[in-house]
């Protein structure tokens, strides 16, 4: 589509295909198909080939793995060629997934806000077109035009937690209650977007009120200094932003801690006697000295006097277990 675009858009475009080294035959096959439509359309393209077992020797889940992965080599290139953006392929479909993942793991008006049409991620500006369009409405596009578009093999598996909302939990829903489920899951995205949009706004004035201070950046190790006895002051929703931004300053990562790490981080927020530090997730550490606090890289090390919260206590069952130690 965008290629026949673009003379009247005055577009160059440059095609990017990762094989993930997941499925070996199949795909070798998926990366064939697209070296063949590239030289169909005479654009040029780029095919990054990840090692078999590459992204299972990462942390986290194989899913978010390959996403992460996807989108920094996406940024690699775009730096390498000097492309403004990148446009992915995700429609309304994709977002009723989204949003139906995001609810059944408990997530916030940013998570349920789903697939935004426009992203910064990791320096890229990511743009997805198509992301009204419905997934029968692309297929007929492709019919219309002569495309045979290719089916990625692990869509139809249902190890995936995405695939299985896609085949079994959607399919059910619209059974139930009729073809609008997609169309009301993709509005209630794009309400819950527009509501989180003002949240940001309310959320940077609180960041001003706490003293939001970042440091860090000319030597590569980011950090996040605020006023922890202010934070928890703030509305709750707006302290826990707050919190889940730090952590996204400071990491790099396009998506925040969970709740449950966010709220362990305000708990020893409002801390004002002694130090102490919290490890949260995606490598950074929280240190509140005496109501100060500051969101950092972990490092194994403590400074003198530190506490750490982060520890593990045997519970007697059955029986009774003490309640001595920091984390009390």
């Amino acid at each position: 589509m965008l290629n026949r675009l673009a003379p009247a858009w005055r577009l160059s475009l440059h095609l990017f295909h990762l094989d993930h080294g997941l499925r070996g035959e199949a795909s070798r096959a998926d990366a064939a198909f697209v070296a063949d439509l590239a030289r169909e359309l005479a654009l040029p393209l780029t095919t990054v080939t990840l090692r078999p077992g590459e992204l299972e020797a990462m942390r986290g889940s194989l899913e978010d793995n390959a996403r992460r992965r996807r989108y920094a080599e996406m940024a690699r290139l775009a730096a390498a060629i000097g492309a403004q953006r990148a446009a992915t392929g995700h429609n309304r479909n994709d977002q009723a997934e989204t949003v139906l993942m995001r609810l059944l793991r408990g997530s916030g008006s940013t998570g349920l806000a789903g697939i935004p049409p426009v992203r910064r991620e990791g320096g890229l500006t990511i743009i997805r077109p198509l992301l009204g369009a419905s997934r029968q409405e692309i297929l007929a596009y492709c019919r219309a035009h002569g495309l045979t578009p290719r089916m990625d093999a692990t869509n139809l598996q249902g190890d995936f937690e995405r695939n299985r909302i896609r085949l079994e939990i959607l399919p059910a829903l619209t059974e139930r209650f009729g073809d609008a489920v997609v169309d009301n899951l993709a509005q209630t995205a794009d309400l819950l977007r527009e509501e989180d949009r003002l949240l940001a706004e309310l959320t940077r004035e609180a960041c001003a009120r706490c003293g939001w201070r970042e440091t860090g950046e000319a030597t590569g190790e980011p950090v996040v200094e605020l006023d922890g006895t202010r934070l928890v002051q703030e509305p709750l929703a707006l302290a826990r932003r707050i919190g889940r931004m730090a952590v996204q300053r400071v990491s790099g990562s396009a998506y925040g801690p969970g709740l449950s790490a966010v709220t362990r981080a305000l708990e020893l927020a409002g801390r004002t006697e002694g130090s102490h530090w919290l490890d949260l997730p995606q490598g950074v550490r929280l240190s509140v000295a005496y109501g100060r606090c500051r969101f950092a890289r972990s490092h194994p090390q403590l400074g003198p006097g530190a506490e750490a919260l982060e520890q593990v206590w045997p519970v007697a069952v059955p029986g009774e277990t003490g309640d001595s130690g920091p984390g009390r």
